[in-house]
């Protein structure tokens, strides 16, 4: 993914990626684990709020790491409530219409209309 030019960080940004086994979309916490939104708990995001801190946060993730557990890690801007700003990130936060894989089985009926 080409670099996210971020405007404004007086809500802070933190890092998005895919798992590479599931492909969901997932956040990286303050103690360098990888979670989904849902199972980020209040104030444990890793969250930057200059560019410096995001490009720090950025840099300590090697996808190139074999061991690495995501792929296309990249930063997002936050809104006033914690939350992605932008309409595709919050469509990735809360996942796809449609479940598949390991989700089809979790007894959900989301479906795209």
């Amino acid at each position: 993914m080409a670099a996210v030019k971020i405007k404004d960080y007086s809500h802070g940004v933190m890092l998005i990626a895919n798992n590479l086994l599931s492909g969901l979309s997932v956040y990286l916490n303050s103690d360098h684990q990888w979670l989904l939104l849902e199972n980020l708990a209040q104030g444990k995001a890793a969250v930057a709020y200059s560019e410096q801190e995001a490009a720090e946060l950025l840099a300590s993730i090697n996808p190139d790491d074999f061991l690495c557990p995501v792929v296309d890690p990249y930063i997002i801007q936050l809104d006033g409530n914690g939350k992605p700003s932008h309409s595709r990130e919050l469509l990735r936060a809360t996942g796809p219409s449609i479940r598949y894989g390991a989700q089809a089985t979790q007894g959900t009926n989301d479906v795209s209309i």
